[in-house]
């Protein structure tokens, strides 16, 4: 029996010393190694926050979700794994990870100062945020508190106690227990920079809509609206921003569509009783919902506030504004401006619609979906004939005077020349280029969506000169057609960005050649900013190739192509 026991003792030292050999660090980064190359499925965000709590080895930890697109998704999406680090200063796990679609994500895993991370703790939060299979997952999301019947999240920090918990995998398994949703749990903002300053602008354009019109009673107008438009964003060619859309019917025999920034978009009952098709139907809703993800309010805004802070800064230094420099007042009158403006431009876009450069860039978003979607490239020139049409009969033949009928929509010969010729290349997930500092740390990204080249017109100098106007003493102007080449994308920047700035123009490497394209807009950049942006060139052929990127901005040592 003695010798039994030593042997069990020896044996039993033997298991155990190797482990107490094991160095605990090495082991941890050895696990963080292998992780490399895993594919998981990223779950669907439950709401709009980056922050998420655990419970692991009975410490409270926590992750943080940074921005992207792929947490916007309703659904489970297969990502790898490309770099995990741990940061021993600040006690952390950073994880980046790539979807084949959708792009990089980034997640960082905290545990409190006093805390040793282990794997064990490291994979009870990694089940929180992934799965290993798209179904058979064992986790359980969602925790509902037995005495108030309200159903949380798991990842919440206001759980009930352990005795007063229920866990499901699914809401509906709690729904059928007459769990109710969590207010907070289930909450969701959209997390789109500016967005509070978008939707201050939607709410103006809404204003000004409801204060004209009524909404029209004609329910099955109302459903088949909404049905096309919600439609058109299960089908979007491009990764939807986050906005909570609404498509609504007004009774008005306009022949009229328009959209609010934030993503109410109205159609006139004139309009409906006009197509022929709901193809129709949708290329003109497909051009509203294209104003608002490429967010043509927010810009307009932006390039205002550019004008006013110059012809303010004039209008001071040429002592036409009396300040007193040391009682504030300039803040004041600025803040009054700004919010007037804002009014003004909401009228602006109810009446006479956005830029004729958005209104083009919407357009040729909206060719692009109908012919990607739909192999259609007929029923968006249909409607602008329509509405060319329209203007005609009520006494309108020439570009400039549609601008009262065709509030939202001017430039109906131009935008049917547009549509026609328009020659389009749609770039499918994106050419995604990166823009770093000295330091390795990310400071833009710029997606390029699709390039385009049609036919514009452009007002030139004549070469003889002509008395025009008071304002062009001696100048003479006509119009004249020639073919442009956009570039369409979306740029984002990070918080490494030192500072804001105008994005300006863009040089496309193409093998040993470089291309020089304009921003006209120069985009106003700042830090955590997300908008889309158009570079163009004076050429009728499309790029052959883009392998690069050449962009100016603070803090961009170089730019680099991400496969």
């Amino acid at each position: 029996m003695r010798l039994f026991l030593l042997v069990l003792l020896s044996a039993t030292l033997a298991a155990a010393w190797p482990a107490a050999a094991v160095d605990p660090q090495k082991y941890f980064k050895e696990y963080l190694d292998s992780l490399i190359g895993k594919k998981y499925w990223l779950r669907e965000a439950v709401n709009s926050s980056p922050k998420v709590y655990c419970y692991t080895e009975e410490v409270e930890t926590y992750f943080v979700r940074e921005f992207s697109a792929l947490y916007r998704l309703s659904r489970k999406v297969e990502v790898t794994i490309e770099k995990v680090e741990y940061d021993e200063a600040y006690n952390f796990v950073s994880m980046t990870f790539k979807h084949r679609k959708m792009g990089y994500g980034a997640i960082t895993f905290h545990w409190p100062e006093d805390v040793t991370p282990s794997v064990l703790s490291l994979e009870s939060m990694i089940r929180y945020a992934f799965s290993e299979t798209e179904d058979g997952d064992d986790f359980k999301s969602y925790v509902g508190n037995n005495l108030s019947r309200v159903l949380h999240y798991a990842g919440c920090n206001h759980l009930p106690p352990g005795q007063y918990r229920e866990e499901f995998k699914t809401v509906e398994e709690a729904e059928e227990k007459e769990y109710k949703q969590c207010n907070l749990c289930f909450a969701n903002y959209p997390r789109i920079p500016e967005y509070e300053l978008e939707m201050y602008l939607g709410r103006k354009t809404l204003g000004n809509v409801l204060g004209q019109y009524k909404f029209s009673p004609n329910q099955s107008l109302s459903k088949l609206v909404k049905e096309v438009g919600y439609g058109i964003l299960e089908n979007w060619p491009y990764t939807l921003r986050g906005y909570n859309y609404s498509f609504d019917v007004l009774a008005s025999r306009e022949v009229n569509a328009y959209a609010c920034p934030g993503g109410r978009i109205f159609v006139h009952s004139g309009l409906l009783n006009v197509i022929e098709s709901v193809n129709e139907l949708e290329a003109v809703l497909a051009h509203e919902i294209a104003h608002v993800e490429r967010r043509h309010g927010l810009r307009q805004v932006k390039r205002r506030e550019k004008v006013a802070f110059w012809s303010s800064l004039a209008a001071e230094l040429a002592g036409k504004i009396v300040v007193d420099k040391t009682g504030g007042f300039e803040g004041k009158n600025m803040f009054l401006w700004f919010i007037n403006d804002l009014s003004a431009l909401a009228n602006q876009i109810v009446m006479q619609g956005y830029s004729r450069e958005n209104e083009q860039e919407a357009d040729i978003y909206a060719i692009n979906y109908m012919k990607k979607v739909r192999n259609d490239d007929i029923s968006h020139i249909l409607f602008e004939k329509k509405a060319q049409y329209h203007a005609n009969l009520m006494g309108h033949i020439e570009d400039e005077t549609d601008k009262p009928l065709l509030r939202s929509h001017p430039y109906a010969d131009y935008r049917i020349q547009l549509a026609e010729n328009a020659r389009i290349e749609d770039f499918g997930a994106g050419l995604t280029f990166r823009g770093y500092d000295k330091d390795g740390e990310m400071v833009a990204e710029l997606v390029l969506e699709s390039q385009c080249v049609t036919k514009v017109i452009t007002r030139v100098e004549t070469s003889r000169p002509a008395l025009t106007s008071y304002y062009a003493v001696g100048k003479g102007y006509r119009e004249k057609t020639m073919d442009r080449l956009y570039l369409f994308g979306t740029i984002r920047t990070t918080a490494a960005l030192s500072d804001s700035c105008e994005m300006k123009d863009i040089k496309i490497k193409c093998g040993d050649s470089k291309i020089k394209l304009d921003n006209k807009e120069d985009t106003i950049l700042f830090p955590l900013y997300e908008t889309g942006c158009a570079f163009e060139r004076n050429t009728d052929k499309l790029l052959e190739c883009i392998d690069g990127i050449e962009l100016k901005l603070p803090g961009v040592k170089q730019w680099r192509k991400e496969d």
